[in-house]
């Protein structure tokens, strides 16, 4: 039987973990966390810690002053 969690990161869905057997896969549901699509984890906290690395790369675009 197969185990479906969502993960969420700062209230922002990130994406599915479907769990069977041995591991989890990781199903992106935003475009921000789809370098984490298709992976698999050893258990849904190692994929909730990748969801959380991810978000924290990545980068704000700086603020543009006036002219």
């Amino acid at each position: 039987m197969s185990q479906t969690i969502l993960i969420e990161v700062r209230g922002v869905a990130a994406g599915l973990v479907v769990g069977s057997g041995t591991d989890f896969r990781f199903f992106s549901s935003r475009p921000a966390f789809d370098a984490l699509d298709g992976r698999h984890f050893g258990s849904i906290a190692d994929a909730y810690r990748a969801a959380i690395g991810e978000r924290a790369t990545r980068r704000r675009p700086a603020a543009r002053l006036p002219a």
